[in-house]
């Protein structure tokens, strides 16, 4: 079980990874990927916001350590 749990989110944030620009193709398998199990789609928001906490935290850190 455990297994395909890490399964699911290394799925998700390969997703996420991949940014918003999306061939047709690649949403139509995205789309199906998400309503293939509602596991999916909890992981892949996860991971979404992950990624916009990081961003978040980056964008402050460089600002915090600009040299002017």
């Amino acid at each position: 079980m455990e297994a395909r749990a890490n399964a699911i989110y290394r799925e998700a944030a390969e997703w996420t990874a991949k940014g918003g620009e999306l061939s047709a193709e690649e949403l139509a398998i995205l789309e199906a990927w998400l309503a293939e199990d509602r596991r999916h789609l909890g992981a892949y928001l996860r991971a979404r916001a992950v990624l916009l906490l990081v961003e978040k935290h980056a964008v402050a850190l460089q600002t915090s350590f600009s040299i002017t």
